[in-house]
């Protein structure tokens, strides 16, 4: 059973990034964990403030939290009752590369799907800080969905390699299977300097 890591903001991005999962795994057996990280600057001022005398700062933010989570998952089982899915759900505090990193280490995560989260609103940002921080620092496979982005079947898959870059194995292994699920063409675009080399398309049937 594939382990697959989802974190969410509970924004409408990361809504699509979990729904491009479920589609992009179907008819397969999957374990999700759906985790949300929160920076603690975020919240302790406001529940100062609204917590009651009976309850803890941690008490009022993590049963908010998981109120959330649990209506994410409530709402895909419903919709997603017909395949072979599991859910957990997590909460950490701090920084979001080592929470992601420490879930990665101890669920043997297979794979992380997640939503860009740039947060300026400007066209011309594709990426957030957590998603490049990710890119640059998780050792995992990722896929990254677009804003706005719903999910389509991969008819054709580009691989791009830099010009120092070598075939890992593991690496062709994982795009093997994408390719064979979804009946999908490989492309292979290695990149030497300002020339860009096309290898013949490769289907792996």
């Amino acid at each position: 059973m594939k382990k697959i890591l989802l974190p969410t903001d509970f924004s409408d991005n990361a809504r699509d990034a979990i729904n491009y999962a479920m589609q992009f795994f179907k008819n397969e057996a999957c374990h999700f964990y759906i985790v949300h990280v929160q920076k603690a600057s975020h919240y302790i001022t406001d529940d100062l403030m609204t917590a009651s005398v009976n309850t803890t700062i941690h008490e009022s933010v993590v049963g908010t939290t998981k109120k959330k989570l649990n209506q994410i998952v409530a709402e895909l089982k419903a919709t997603y009752d017909a395949e072979d899915y599991k859910y957990n759900t997590l909460i950490d505090y701090g920084g979001f590369v080592d929470a992601l990193k420490k879930v990665i280490r101890f669920k043997d995560i297979d794979m992380i799907i997640m939503g860009t989260n740039g947060v300026t609103g400007a066209e011309e940002i594709l990426f957030g800080s957590n998603t490049i921080n990710v890119i640059r620092k998780v050792d995992c496979p990722l896929i990254i969905i677009p804003q706005g982005f719903k999910f389509t079947i991969p008819k054709t898959i580009l691989y791009a390699m830099d010009h120092n870059d070598h075939f890992v194995e593991d690496d062709l292994k994982l795009l093997s299977k994408i390719v064979n699920k979804h009946w999908s063409s490989l492309k292979i675009l290695r990149i030497k300097n300002d020339d860009c080399i096309i290898i013949p398309e490769f289907e792996d049937k």
